[in-house]
Order: C-alpha cells, then sequence, then structure tokens
C-alpha cells in the first residue's frame, strides 16, 4: 500500500431551496389535469344514459378542476413565500381534506356505476 490519500468523493449536489415549491406547484397543475380528465371520462360514460346528467358531470368536473387549481396556487405561492423567508410552512389542512374529497368522490362515482349497471 502507498502512502496516497484515498480519493475525494464529491458530495451529491443539492437542488436549490426554490426546487421543493416548484415540483409542488407542478404537481397540483398536475393534479388539477387528472381531476378534470377523469371528470370528463365519467361525464362520457354517463352521456349513454341522460344527456342533462352528462352535462351536470362536466359542470362539477370544471368548477372542481377551477377550485382545485385555485388551491393549489394558493398553496404554492404560501409555500415559496414561507420557504424564501425561512418561516414555517403552511398548515396541513389542505392536504388533509383533499384526500377525503377523493375518497368521497371515488364512492359516490363506485355507487353511480354499480346503480348504471344493475
Amino acid at each position: 500500500m502507498s502512502g496516497s490519500p484515498p480519493p475525494v468523493v464529491p458530495a451529491p449536489a443539492q437542488p436549490p431551496p426554490s426546487a421543493a415549491p416548484e415540483r409542488t406547484a407542478l404537481a397540483w397543475r398536475r393534479t388539477t389535469l387528472a381531476a378534470l380528465g377523469t371528470g370528463l371520462l365519467l361525464s362520457r360514460d354517463v352521456l349513454a344514459e341522460s344527456l342533462a346528467l352528462a352535462l351536470v358531470v362536466v359542470a362539477v368536473a370544471f368548477i372542481g378542476a377551477v377550485a382545485l387549481m385555485a388551491l393549489g396556487e394558493l398553496r404554492s405561492r404560501r409555500t415559496r413565500e414561507a420557504v424564501a423567508s425561512a418561516r414555517p410552512l403552511p398548515d396541513g389542512l389542505v392536504l388533509a381534506v383533499l384526500p377525503t374529497l377523493v375518497i368521497v368522490l371515488a364512492v359516490a362515482s363506485l355507487l353511480l356505476v354499480a346503480s348504471g349497471s344493475s
């Protein structure tokens, strides 16, 4: 063995502090698009039953997507401000309510599909 020092391994690059809020904002946008797309697909299936019901589903999907987009933008703005000023992040109430709403919508969709197949 020679007396040479061990090779220096560089530390892994850390993403900039602003990367987390940017990823969060993009996740909110993807979630909004997925919710709108799901509503539109559901309305296509409901269209065979009733045009009025399909229009209601489209309207609810659109209103829900707009509300989700606004909520995501507000949450992302607050997160960016908190990270920039080294304050604690906003509370997690939204993160507790959103999955509950998704579960309620999923159960309602299952009930709608089950009632249509009988």
